[in-house]
């Protein structure tokens, strides 16, 4: 059970920063292409931030059990 929490809350950490390092991009996006380029960016990218974390985690998971 302690062995899920942690992968989970891995996870999640990754994911929530990946987030607010891709928030920070598309605000500088935002302010030299205009919110057009800020829409696309977002939309193309939504998906990405908790398969990020998920593949990290996975990563680190398989390191712990060599």
């Amino acid at each position: 059970m302690m062995g899920a929490l942690k992968f989970f809350w891995t996870a999640l950490s990754i994911s929530s920063v990946s987030l607010v390092a891709s928030w920070a991009v598309g605000i500088t996006i935002a302010n030299i292409f205009g919110n057009e380029a800020l829409f696309v960016f977002v939309t193309q990218n939504v998906a990405v931030f908790p398969a990020f974390g998920l593949v990290i985690a996975l990563a680190l998971k398989s390191q712990e059990a060599v």
